[in-house]
């Protein structure tokens, strides 16, 4: 109940790909974080990610998700279309079993994850949709690169701006 007033840590893990991991729940929802940044959850990523699927159009049949994360996407492309495909690829697996504990992860029958740098991931095919969501500190990932994946690609590049989306 006391997370209904203000923010309760409810887990902090250490990873040895992301440092400090922690899992915060306010008003009966669960947030994780990251280097001061909200990983998942429903205070920044999943607004500024729901506005960001507004520019798709049409249903994606597959999706890749190049930093899963604890799932927040995978929540919002479910919701939007839920018979696409998603491939999530994630190198943290402590990342992976926070969200499967946390955010239900584990639940997502249209859901396949790939433990993997999402740097250097190579999928076969190509994708409907691409969501570029690494969390890689300073450095970015490759316009070029990301543009190879998919039809339609949203990288989230640009923390802590206004428009921290962009159609790449």
């Amino acid at each position: 109940m006391r997370d209904f007033f203000y923010p309760q840590t409810v887990a902090e893990v250490k990873s040895k790909i992301n440092g400090l991991i922690r899992v915060s729940k306010y008003r009966g929802q669960y947030s994780l974080w990251v280097g001061g940044f909200e990983q998942s959850g429903p205070v920044y990523v999943a607004k500024v990610w729901k506005k960001a699927l507004e520019k798709v159009s049409g249903t994606p049949k597959t999706a890749l998700i190049l930093g899963l994360g604890g799932g927040t996407l995978v929540g919002l492309l479910t919701q939007n279309w839920p018979n696409t495909k998603i491939t999530g690829v994630e190198i943290d697996p402590v990342m992976i079993a926070l969200g499967k504990k946390y955010f239900g992860l584990g639940e997502y029958k249209n859901l396949k994850i790939i433990r993997a740098d999402a740097r250097k991931y190579r999928p076969t095919r190509p994708f409907d949709l691409v969501l570029a969501d690494a969390y890689l500190g300073n450095k970015k990932v490759s316009r070029e690169n990301l543009k190879k994946l998919g039809k339609v690609v949203l990288s989230n590049s640009l923390r802590g701006t206004k428009n921290a989306v962009e159609l790449v």
